[in-house]
């Protein structure tokens, strides 16, 4: 192991007794001493150590970074911060339970699962009373018996806590629901198992309670456990150690070679470009009362991703402790090593969310650059969000401060010119300055506005600027064409072209008749007939791409994607009907280094991967399944995610070898064409040691894919799930 330990009040990065480089942040530090290589470092900072494990500072020759992360200029030293609480020592593991249970028959409490089939979050249920009722019932909960409530087989039912009987109910014959009145005063403060007594075929599904009274108390393990749309016929709950400290999982580089025609299913590499949760992330958060859980809500919903403040989780770091969640919009950067001709790209993506704006590095790093994101250890999902607004917001009224619903981003292009004749700049990775202050522009489109974020031209980690730019009804999507700026108005049934530099309105590029509104929840609701809103140019536009001088743009109300030349004004239809729910079509289209020139991709909030439209009229399947629902191709993190891979496709990008995608789950997926280095899977055992890794629970305590959210060391011994594993890059 490599040892880095803390000494002084400030982020200098030491080796050998020499500054190597300087730091905002100790995340940071460590994460350049990781790059450097092997070796023992000082990072100055008072009375903590860090341990990084061996493999990733491996004795090996450790390639220069191509894409090192710029620091700050360093800033006076600051007061010196208060030691850290200790964590608590976790203690005893309390007993983990793995039970097979009856779905046509599932005892439960309904503060599990309400009365509908399944619930997609987890309550923190909190009893402060001495006295409180506690309900349950008896559901199906098979596909077809779709939740039903039965009718309760016992008379007389008792309730369990942490295994002893504690009170006890009578029930009328032919009784659905049942309730206990229990008395809490003897209940110890902290966390308590329910179970019932089982009559007939039900089998019970216990639930865990928190007893607060008075003061916190000492958090050392706290419950994960089986949510009820999880249920495939075992229910799990087990303990985690009360800590925030997942694990570091970088996604290795790789090269992208172009491709200009359909590959074949097999001749693809499909992975988790940043980490991927299907059901609920099951991460630590801590409630306003200070209660650590692990009590989440899935990410499912379109009124969470329109939400004025996040209820999903948002958090900056390496892969494998960041969160990236509906993702918005996609951008595949352009931007080289260096400033010579010929230099390779960074392979950075620029990502929105609705709530901001975020940077992903190649091994899946997140730094968001400007809006909101959560402190960590993130707030219980129930109560209002604990948020930082990242960026200088001083132009903006307060009141309208921070992103609601972002959907667009570009760059000014002229703005990421860089000085060939500066200085290089060793802090900033021996890089030479941008001749003006880099510019982005961003479509906040419930703020009915396009945002001006300007960042500094010498330095990274200095807040950038916003400024507000352009003030239009429903501005959602954002692109650039030379030095101008193209918006699609919604809430105008236009698109229209403004100057980068003074916001001007230069001309209206297409405009339409009002036959569509947008609801109060952000639904095109749509008048007349389909042929009257298609007879238009455009109605409600949503998605932007430019290619050349062809600008193509996506209407949900005409269920078309179109483009018009920006030169002459010939418009086209280029895909006719667009399948699907058609929320709002989000597009990006090939240049030929990732399939056939033209063809589009499009997301709408819609089940599946990206729908692709080939310029020939056919149809390109991005991730077909075989019967086991594993991805064809190489590359272990091709499992299939929920509903098909995605679930409610949100945003796409396509370019130089890659193509992207987001969704309402965690995650961005990245599909690439197979190298000849990467190995091919042993199938069957990838799967037996996937199925091994849910069925028995280490989905509840390492995350789906062995993220390791509460430092626990990942289970060995079993050759599948080693294998398993293995395959996903641990």
């Amino acid at each position: 192991m490599t040892e880095y330990t803390d000494t002084k009040p400030d982020m200098s990065l030491i080796r050998d007794g020499v500054v190597v480089s300087r730091h905002s942040e100790r995340r940071k530090a460590v994460q350049s001493a990781i790059k450097k290589g092997p070796g023992v470092y000082t990072i100055h900072q008072p009375d903590s150590t860090l341990v990084i494990p061996d493999w990733m500072t491996a004795d090996k020759p450790v390639e220069p970074d191509p894409d090192p992360e710029p620091e700050p200029e360093p800033e006076p030293e600051p007061e010196p911060e208060p030691e850290p609480e200790p964590q608590p020592d976790p203690g005893t593991k309390p007993a983990a339970i793995h039970k097979r249970v009856n779905e046509a028959a599932l005892l439960n409490f309904e503060e599990w699962n309400g009365s509908s089939r399944y619930t997609r979050a987890s309550k923190l249920t909190i009893w402060r009373d001495d006295l409180v009722s506690v309900a349950f019932d008896c559901q199906n909960m098979t596909t077809s018996g779709g939740g039903g409530r039965r009718v309760l087989q016992g008379a007389e039912y008792t309730l369990f806590i942490d295994g002893k009987p504690h009170a006890t109910t009578l029930l009328a014959p032919d009784s659905k629901v049942g309730a206990f009145s229990v008395d809490t005063t003897g209940l110890a403060p902290g966390w308590h198992v329910l179970d019932l007594s089982e009559f007939g075929d039900e089998t019970s599904v216990p639930y865990p309670v928190f007893v607060l009274r008075g003061e916190l108390p000492v958090q050392e393990r706290i419950p994960v456990f089986t949510g009820s749309h999880e249920i495939d016929g075992w229910f799990n709950l087990d303990w985690v150690p009360a800590v925030h400290d997942p694990k570091p999982w970088p996604c290795p580089r790789r090269e992208f070679p172009h491709f200009s025609t359909v590959p074949g299913d097999n001749s693809v590499f499909l992975e988790m470009l940043t980490g991927g949760v299907t059901g609920h992330a099951r991460r630590l958060n801590r409630n306003k009362d200070g209660i650590l859980s692990t009590a989440t809500k899935q990410d499912y919903f379109w009124s969470d991703f329109i939400d004025k403040l996040p209820v999903v989780e948002l958090l900056d770091g390496p892969r494998g402790a960041n969160v990236l969640t509906m993702a918005s919009h996609i951008s595949i950067g352009t931007g080289q090593q260096d400033d010579e001709p010929g230099s390779p790209l960074m392979d950075n993506l620029y990502v929105t969310d609705p709530w901001r704006f975020v940077r992903v590095s190649p091994n899946g790093t997140f730094t968001t650059l400007v809006g909101y994101r959560h402190k960590s250890p993130p707030s219980y999902w129930e109560d209002e969000p604990e948020l930082e607004l990242v960026g200088d917001w001083s132009a903006v009224p307060v009141e309208r401060r921070g992103f609601h619903e972002l959907w667009g981003m570009c760059w000014y292009p002229e703005s990421l010119k860089v000085d060939n004749t500066a200085d290089r700049i060793p802090e900033e990775g021996n890089r030479r300055p941008h001749i003006t202050a880099p510019v982005a522009f961003l479509a906040d489109s419930q703020n009915n506005r396009v945002c001006r974020v300007e960042f500094n031209a010498t330095a990274h980690g200095v807040p950038p600027k916003v400024s507000e730019f352009i003030l239009a009804p429903d501005c959602w999507d954002c692109v650039s064409w030379g030095n101008s700026l193209i918006v699609s108005e919604r809430g105008a049934h236009r698109i229209a072209q403004y100057s980068m530099e003074t916001g001007e309105l230069e001309r209206v590029i297409v405009e339409g008749a009002a036959l569509a509104t947008v609801d109060r929840n952000r639904q095109v609701q749509t008048t007349g007939t389909l042929e009257d809103r298609r007879a238009e140019d455009v109605v409600a536009p949503e998605g932007l791409y430019v290619l050349g001088d062809w600008l193509y743009f996506g209407s949900a109300a005409q269920e078309q994607v179109r483009r018009v030349h920006l030169v002459d004004g010939q418009i086209e239809v280029v895909i006719p009907h667009v399948s699907g729910r058609g929320t709002f079509l989000k597009i990006a289209v090939s240049d030929g280094t990732t399939g056939p020139e033209g063809t589009v991709f499009v997301s709408q909030w819609d089940v599946g991967a990206p729908d692709v439209y080939t310029p020939d009229g056919s149809k390109w399947s991005l991730t077909p399944y075989d019967k086991r629902g594993l991805a064809r191709g190489r590359g272990g993190k091709s499992a299939k995610y929920g509903y098909s891979n995605t679930s409610y496709s949100s945003a796409v990008a396509c370019g130089n070898g890659r193509v992207v995608f987001g969704s309402a789950m965690e995650g961005l997926r990245q599909i690439s064409m197979a190298l000849p280095t990467d190995p091919d899977i042993d199938r069957p055992r990838y799967r037996a040691g996937r199925d091994k890794w849910r069925d028995q629970g280490y989905y509840l305590t390492h995350g789906d894919h062995g993220e390791s959210f509460f430092g626990l060391p990942l289970p060995q011994g079993d050759a599948d799930i080693d294998y398993y594993l293995s395959v996903l890059g641990h």
